[in-house]
């Protein structure tokens, strides 16, 4: 839709007829929670990702920031947001007993494995961030892709986690030579990332060196099923490390 501009929410303009559309479909009939809400408005709209997919959880935060402003006033929550529970942990993520591998060619050969939400290794990806990671685990923000590295013979090596990026973090947009517009372009094309060893222990020392070969974020950036290309992600780097091709960043205008 075009037209004047009513409002900006996390660098996207929303015009005078989107709003009036947003307030129709509150309004109804039929009535709609926000789930279906935002993917409605997302199809009305067309606000899709570079996969095609819909926006729709980028669609439930803006709108959600739009309701607390006073600019819309959504339905209630379908469920109550359950009470955050502390963190617990299970005998999976113990230290192992033994020693982790002394280099990467004892370990191999090595493979990734995607992790599914609300299943047990998401659960386990969960747990061994909190225990290990030295910021804990929080929920990512965004989109986001979870893998869990494997040795040959099955041992948890290491946690990857991939989110969408800060939306403005300075020191990483000077480095690039970023103006406004060009990070508004370009930002779709980097990712945050989270990584923890297994069991509180250093992997094998050249994994991390694994991690980052075989081109951007080395096989984490094509493995699972269709990879990150299926997602419309393009990797180039981190918003806390810069690791790709920065002059095909900075050439992008």
């Amino acid at each position: 839709m075009t037209g004047a501009v009513e409002c900006r929410y996390h660098g996207r303009d929303f015009t005078t007829a989107e709003m009036a559309l947003l307030r129709e479909l509150i309004a109804g009939p039929p009535a709609l929670n926000r789930n279906t809400l935002s993917k409605e408005f997302c199809r009305r709209i067309g606000w899709c990702k570079a996969d095609g997919g819909l926006k729709d959880m980028m669609a439930r935060v803006v709108m959600l920031a739009m309701h607390r402003d006073g600019r819309i006033e959504l339905p209630p929550p379908k469920w109550p947001r359950p009470p955050r529970r502390p963190a617990t942990f299970g005998p999976d993520t113990v230290p192992p007993l033994l020693p982790p591998p002394a280099d990467l060619d004892a370990a191999r050969p090595l493979s990734l494995r995607p992790i599914v939400g609300y299943t047990r290794e998401g659960k386990l990806w969960n747990e061994y961030i909190a225990r290990y990671h030295y910021l804990g685990y929080t929920t990512m923000v965004g989109a986001q892709m979870r893998y869990c590295v494997h040795a040959h013979d099955g041992t948890r090596l290491a946690m990857l986690g991939f989110s969408t990026a800060a939306w403005t973090l300075a020191p990483r947009d000077r480095f690039i030579g970023w103006s406004r517009q060009m990070r508004e372009k370009n930002l779709p094309r980097v990712v945050d990332k989270r990584t923890s060893p297994r069991g509180g222990r250093a992997a094998p020392s050249s994994t991390a060196t694994w991690r980052r070969s075989q081109t951007g974020f080395g096989r984490s950036t094509r493995c699972g099923p269709g990879g990150w290309s299926r997602s419309g992600w393009f990797i180039f780097g981190s918003s806390s490390t810069v690791t790709a091709d920065m002059g095909r960043l900075r050439s992008n205008k």
